[in-house]
């Protein structure tokens, strides 16, 4: 597979249904209470969120967990991670590096997929080394930062300057989610809109907004002393 480089944006390099697979790495409860360049409540959040997308959009999934993961100190994937794909198998690996288990390169394989959008914890082990070695490879990897977590904030800009230099998108899970949903015209848009403001609360204002404006919204006993003139 060639290997993947800078080009210029336009509409055939956008992330789409029919190009992108969703790849979560080692979200386990252990590793992300070391967590600090995000509030944890956020960071679960983005996580979720995430998940969400690559539900609500059926993109091929690749969940996998390091050390034999609830065994260890690195603890199991998040439980709201396995309710959202309870079909989805999880990888169990005695690597550290993803990559170099063959059930992963095998899943990945599968997915048939030449976007691969990634999260993992931590971002500077679990989601960039496999990163590199896939973008090596030559699929298009974008690094989604905010559903990711990490020790400190430093060692995240170190990460992403390193996963830049290599050809690697990095983004976030709100931006994701922007180019997959394209049209607010489409069947599911209540419910994918819905989503987004349960796991960005800043944009519960704004879905709620909208919702008024098509008549989505509860119906309001008003009490004036007056009709309001036109």
């Amino acid at each position: 597979m060639e290997k993947f480089s800078h080009q210029p944006y336009s509409s055939e390099d956008r992330l789409s249904v029919d190009n992108s697979a969703l790849v979560m790495i080692d979200h386990q409860t252990g590793l992300l209470s070391a967590c600090f360049d995000i509030p944890v409540e956020k960071l679960q959040k983005n996580i979720l969120g995430l998940a969400q997308i690559g539900k609500m959009f059926k993109l091929p999934v690749v969940l996998t967990q390091g050390g034999y993961g609830g065994k260890n100190s690195g603890g199991p994937l998040m439980r709201g991670l396995v309710e959202t794909f309870p079909d989805v198998p999880v990888i169990d690996r005695h690597f550290p590096n993803a990559y170099d288990d063959p059930n992963f390169r095998d899943a990945i394989k599968k997915t048939g997929k030449k976007k691969l959008i990634m999260a993992g914890c931590t971002f500077d082990y679990c989601l960039a080394l496999p990163a590199l070695h896939l973008a090596a490879d030559g699929y298009e990897v974008y690094a989604v930062v905010d559903a990711s977590g990490n020790w400190d904030m430093l060692t995240t800009q170190a990460t992403m300057m390193r996963l830049n230099a290599a050809g690697v998108v990095l983004t976030n899970w709100v931006s994701v989610w922007g180019e997959l949903h394209r049209d607010h015209n489409a069947e599911n848009d209540a419910e994918v809109m819905g989503m987004m403001a349960e796991h960005l609360p800043a944009l519960d204002f704004v879905t709620n907004n909208w919702m008024y404006s098509i008549g989505q919204y509860p119906d309001l006993e008003l009490i004036r002393d007056e009709e309001p003139k036109n």
